[in-house]
């Protein structure tokens, strides 16, 4: 009997020690999950928190009051190919480099390549910009179908893609709202010819640049300028895609096709000029200035310029085309503020890296600029 008590006492005692020995691990256990849930929380709450702030109406704000919080563009690395090196291209150019060192980004995570207005160097680029996969690709390249097979190459290889100006399909698109630019320039050339020149029988002749490897959205900016002429005056101002000019119409495509320089358009409309020499009153449209200073060099050349005659109107606002208005060389230039796109690309790419949305087409405001305003938006220092 003696000896069962003494066995359960120390059955006891064994449990009691077994207990004690027990109870810090659960405790040291209980306090590891603890821990770990307080990291994870913490690490979602800076997540949610970081998604909240850079939101890319948020990041748009802070682009407009030219002061990020924080280092946004911190880390991402951000691929840019220029169209080359034109007026327009390179202020666009600036204004990504100028933005992306305000948002934290680094020189060494920006890539940027110019293409130099050639389709060979433009697929070269590409080959280099998938090898380094940047985590955002801003395609500058004028052809819309070549821009088609660059996108599926970059859904491939997982980077995401910004076009300018002309689509990157199945990508974001960031420029100018063509159908809103080219409506200003219609109206503005209805208003001059009634009202400077007397009406439409003082017109000999509307030529406008037409290439049709940039595509319809970009064309819009000078064929919606006609279709409103047609609509004032009919079938005198009638065109055709494709052909250079309808019988019975004063209106002349400029086919630019693979002349996507000042020289390339010089040469077309000279051709055009030889072959209405009798033309005096002369409209014209082109899609950028550096388009309207070969129109005006192959007008000048053939002794047919007088700024008297020549109702000039072009596209983009840049330096370049500032310059040309306040010479008078241009009536009129529908301003796209090369100088701010910036301002919208890198809150795009901000915000995309923070996985929010961003919209499928980031589109300019445009005004146009005559003698009368431009220094309302372009003030001379």
């Amino acid at each position: 009997m003696r000896k069962v008590k003494i066995i359960g006492v120390l059955l006891i005692a064994i449990a009691l020690v077994l207990s004690i020995a027990i109870i810090p691990g659960c405790k040291t256990t209980a306090a590891t999950t603890t821990a770990a849930e307080t990291t994870t929380a913490a690490e979602t709450t800076t997540t949610v928190s970081s998604r909240d702030l850079y939101t890319y109406e948020k990041l748009r704000e802070m682009a407009n009051a030219r002061k990020y919080e924080g280092e946004p563009a911190k880390g991402i690395t951000l691929a840019y190919q220029n169209l080359g090196n034109v007026d327009f291209c390179n202020q666009v150019q600036q204004s990504i480099v100028d933005e992306w060192a305000l948002a934290g980004g680094s020189p060494d995570d920006l890539t940027i390549l110019s293409a130099d207005i050639d389709a060979t160097k433009a697929a070269q680029n590409a080959d280099v910009i998938i090898g380094k996969k940047p985590n955002v690709w801003i395609q500058f390249w004028y052809d819309e179908k070549a821009n088609a097979l660059t996108a599926l190459r970059a859904k491939e290889a997982g980077i995401e893609m910004i076009g300018i100006d002309i689509p990157v399909q199945g990508f974001p698109f960031m420029g100018a709202n063509n159908f809103a630019a080219g409506e200003l320039i219609g109206k503005y050339l209805i208003d001059y010819i009634e009202n400077v020149w007397g009406g439409w029988d003082k017109v000999d002749l509307v030529t406008t640049t037409y290439d049709p490897l940039s595509g319809m959205g970009v064309l819009a900016r000078v064929l919606h300028p006609i279709d409103l002429l047609v609509e004032k005056y009919g079938e005198s101002a009638a065109y055709e895609s494709g052909k250079s000019q309808l019988e019975g119409s004063k209106v002349v495509l400029l086919d630019t096709s693979g002349k996507a320089s000042a020289e390339g358009v010089k040469e077309v409309m000279s051709n055009v000029l030889a072959a209405n020499p009798n033309a005096k009153k002369i409209v014209n449209i082109t899609i950028n200035a550096q388009y309207a200073t070969g129109v005006q060099a192959a007008a000048a050349t053939l002794n047919r310029w007088n700024p008297d005659d020549w109702l000039m109107v072009t596209n983009g606002g840049e330096t370049q085309g500032l310059q040309m208005l306040r010479d008078g060389i241009d009536d009129a230039d529908v301003a796209y503020f090369p100088e701010k796109y910036g301002q919208y690309l890198i809150p795009a790419v901000i915000a995309y890296m923070n996985q929010n949305p961003i919209p499928a087409y980031m589109l300019m405001d445009h005004v146009i600029l005559t003698k009368d305003n431009i220094d309302e938006y372009y003030p001379q220092s």
